[in-house]
């Protein structure tokens, strides 16, 4: 009995801990919440991008995407929407020191397996490496050129069904647009700071660990905007630019 008691706590435990955490993880526009009356909270994770890419894929492009870890995102059929009260619940309980939330009186670890069980991305293998600016293939696409949102969205539509439709391109561009708006999200315009070189080798894809790389920027976010939430100066902002979608209830 005292067994049973013990298990159900848990899966409570984990189960709030869920509710909490889809909070973060459901955003489709950029948001500004109010936090006691003070400290306004920022978040510029948007998937109406992907979704508006998904509907002008073609079958060969989603199977090129369907054999990388992000496959997911060609799953998404409409904006994914946030619950806000729940949003500010997140940020109050989290323990910066413990990388864990507070639960009652328990702490409730966000861990990488989170990130493997939420997501389907991998727990092992080789470090996620990130380049300042873009390079490699999917960089020489753009010739150049700043890389944006938008122009990304945009070379993907104009390229589709043409002459220039190159499979895997349009893959490469895919998953950069997933890694600006959903994965790893800032609040600049221009893309930078992804893992750019990486995409030259799509099939090498699989290799890398990229729930460690998805979960480290997760508990940057969260520490991040902890710390200026526990600040409580009405002159602040909280920025969620690096947070990214992870938990969701199945």
């Amino acid at each position: 009995m005292g067994k049973n008691q013990t298990l159900m706590k848990k899966i409570e435990l984990v189960m709030l801990i869920v509710i909490l955490c889809i909070t973060i993880s459901l955003l489709s526009i950029s948001l500004i919440v109010k936090i006691e009356w003070k400290v306004q909270l920022i978040n510029f994770v948007d998937t109406k991008h992907i979704v508006e890419i998904n509907n002008v894929l073609t079958d060969g492009h989603q199977r090129r995407i369907g054999v990388t870890p992000f496959k997911w995102c060609l799953e998404l059929e409409r904006y994914l929407d946030i619950c806000s009260p729940l949003l500010v619940e997140l940020l109050r309980r989290w323990d910066d020191d413990e990388q864990s939330f507070h639960i009652w009186k328990h702490l409730v670890p966000l861990s990488v397996v989170d990130v493997c069980f939420s997501l389907g991305l991998g727990v092992v293998g080789e470090e996620v490496q990130f380049d300042a600016y873009g390079c490699g293939l999917v960089g020489s696409l753009f010739c150049g050129k700043r890389i944006c949102i938008k122009g990304i969205t945009n070379m993907i539509r104009s390229v589709i069904g043409t002459e220039h439709d190159d499979v895997n391109n349009v893959c490469r561009l895919y998953i950069l647009l997933c890694f600006a708006v959903l994965y790893f999200p800032r609040n600049s315009k221009v893309i930078c700071n992804m893992p750019f070189r990486i995409l030259d080798d799509i099939d090498s894809l699989v290799k890398f660990n990229w729930g460690s790389a998805v979960h480290s920027f997760l508990v940057n976010s969260l520490s991040r905007a902890y710390g200026v939430h526990s600040q409580k100066k009405n002159d602040h902002n909280i920025t969620l630019a690096r947070l990214v979608v992870v938990l969701q209830v199945r």
